[in-house]
């Protein structure tokens, strides 16, 4: 009960994100509780998946949208894309596509077409 006192604090203050993007650089400044997501269509199905996720202490809290056949081609079927997903926890994410990826943070978009985008979590170290 103590730890909790002490971090309730420190749970309500912003994190800081700096997004590198073509073309230009962004910083965020986001609550542990607001989500991310990434959008792109997958080049071998067609179909779109939006991957999300919440700055807590690190990038975590990870989920996907997509259809049964895009997440069997992640999987080859042989697990829940979710389970994976919730054990995700990471201070740097790079995404790259030929296609395009939209990146959404707090209220802010940002689309990449060929090309790589990268979020990273600065604050808290």
């Amino acid at each position: 009960m103590g730890l909790l006192l002490i971090l309730s604090p420190f749970l309500l203050l912003p994190r800081i994100i700096l997004g590198e993007f073509v073309g230009g650089r962004a910083v965020f400044f986001l609550l542990p509780f607001e989500k991310i997501k990434i959008s792109f269509v997958n080049s071998v199905t067609s179909k779109p998946v939006e991957i999300s996720f919440r700055p807590i202490f690190y990038f975590s809290a990870f989920q996907m949208v997509t259809d049964k056949e895009t997440e069997a081609y992640y999987t080859a079927g042989l697990y829940g894309i979710q389970d994976q997903l919730k054990k995700e926890v990471r201070k740097r994410i790079l995404v790259c596509s030929q296609m395009g990826i939209r990146f959404c943070v707090g209220g802010e978009c940002h689309e990449v077409k060929d090309g790589c985008g990268e979020l990273r979590l600065i604050w808290p170290p």
